[in-house]
């Protein structure tokens, strides 16, 4: 008998090999930033980059709480910072040479405010910026809630804080950072909008958004004992 790891690789529209640090966006309750397949991205971003800042995107989770758990805002908020707070404790052994950020620390930054403003603007008066994100919000709806008993008008308007949010969290956070990201899922077309774009309405770090995909590659790995039978 033998058991399975992984191991993780990254491509994407842009060469990762040409930076030197990488951000590595954390969802919280994921079932790919646990375990096996986080051991194998830190490891592939451990060999890969001289530095390495891990995202911890845990208040953001509020928002599904609120939607799924009918909740308060509060009520969510305290769950969803524990959970990222249990989430860094749980998998510690596989952090240990990593930068660790949590999402409060980008929105606590002195400059979140300013680029919040400039998101939203953007959001309000840039018609593929605002397609775009409306376009996610109707994917996930329709992949995860249509034709069920919940509120589409409840979930449209949580769904646009989050997004919001998380592109002002981000472009707080590349601006800060540097570098590239690489996340084990996909990235919103929000992205393509941006990188390299001038403008002075464009938050400067979402010039920066340049993303990779991590896939994880399974590898047999014989159980010690089994090959003499032990």
């Amino acid at each position: 008998m033998s058991g399975f790891n992984y191991k993780a690789r990254a491509r994407g529209k842009w060469d990762w090999r040409s930076f030197d640090t990488v951000r590595l966006e954390i969802s919280v309750g994921q079932e790919y930033h646990e375990g096996d397949k986080l051991r194998a991205a830190m490891d592939w971003a451990r060999k890969s980059f001289k530095k390495r800042v891990l995202i911890v995107g845990d208040a953001p989770q509020r928002y599904n709480m609120m939607f799924e758990q009918k909740i308060s805002e509060r009520a969510a908020y305290d769950i969803a910072i524990g959970a990222g707070t249990a989430w860094i404790e749980r998998n510690k052994q596989f952090l240990h040479d990593m930068e660790i950020t949590r999402w409060d620390q980008w929105r606590e930054h002195a400059s979140y405010s300013v680029v919040q403003k400039q998101v939203t603007d953007l959001y309000n008066t840039d018609d593929d910026f605002h397609r775009t994100l409306q376009g996610a919000i109707s994917g996930v709806w329709l992949r995860r809630y249509a034709g069920g008993t919940h509120d589409k008008d409840e979930f449209y308007a949580l769904s646009e804080q989050f997004l919001l949010e998380e592109t002002s969290v981000f472009a707080v956070a590349y601006e800060a950072i540097g570098g590239i990201s690489a996340y084990p899922g996909d990235f919103l077309k929000t992205w393509d909008l941006f990188i390299d774009a001038s403008g002075d309405r464009i938050p400067p770090g979402l010039r920066k958004a340049h993303c990779a995909r991590i896939y994880f590659e399974k590898k047999r790995e014989m159980i010690v004992g089994q090959a003499s039978g032990g």
